[in-house]
């Protein structure tokens, strides 16, 4: 009988022993994995961060270029307008000039009549 209480005492212990082990192999591949878990999740908030940046810089690129090209089209419009002044001003200087060039020229009939007038 006291064999008996022996063996299984042995038997008690190895088993407790392996148990222990076994808890061992678990806690070790429990905290590897929460490690590997860890890791993963900061790589995925720096992805993810990274993502935010990158979709606020196109924002911005895409803001700008919205914006230049609003400034674009203003200053040709602003330039065809000095265009159509600019054409208005030239046609009312040709019309000047060719009024001038008219009057110049009954000008110069009158003198040329005058001289001929005023000759023996």
């Amino acid at each position: 009988a006291e064999q008996s209480e022996r063996d299984l005492e042995r038997e008690r212990q190895k088993l407790w022993s392996s148990v222990e082990a076994e808890k061992r192999a678990l806690h070790t591949e429990f905290d590897a994995e929460r490690m590997a878990l860890r890791k993963e999740r900061r790589r995925l908030s720096q992805g993810a961060e990274r993502q935010r940046q990158q979709l606020g810089e196109d924002r911005e690129a895409q803001e700008e270029r919205q914006r230049l090209q609003e400034k674009a089209e203003s200053l040709e419009e602003e330039m065809r307008e000095k265009d159509k002044r600019w054409q208005r001003t030239v046609d009312r200087l040709q019309r000047q000039i060719g009024d001038l060039t008219g009057k110049n020229r009954e000008l110069q009939e009158e003198v040329r009549r005058g001289e001929q007038m005023g000759q023996p």
